[in-house]
């Protein structure tokens, strides 16, 4: 949030929907990416293998969600080119 400060208020939800739904975030987040419909693929990036293991398990474990009440179209918080660096 310190790099994303217009962001605070959309993290407060997401991170009450992972609570609220027992969920870890990355699961979470690979739940709703499985609920869109058009999506057929998701490319992630890894740093280690270790990564690449969580991700897919997380993957496995992720059944397809919507959740709309996420989003959001401020630009200030999905243009990386508007965060802090």
């Amino acid at each position: 949030a310190q790099r994303v400060p217009t962001a605070s208020e959309a993290l407060k939800r997401w991170r009450r929907r992972c609570t609220d739904h027992g969920l870890p975030p990355l699961v979470a987040a690979l739940s709703i990416v499985k609920g869109f419909a058009a999506v057929d693929f998701c490319v992630v990036g890894v740093d280690t293998a270790r990564q690449l293991e969580e991700i897919i398990a997380a993957w496995d474990e992720a059944e397809p969600t919507q959740a709309p009440e996420l989003a959001t179209n401020d630009l200030g918080i999905i243009d990386p080119r508007e965060w802090r660096t």
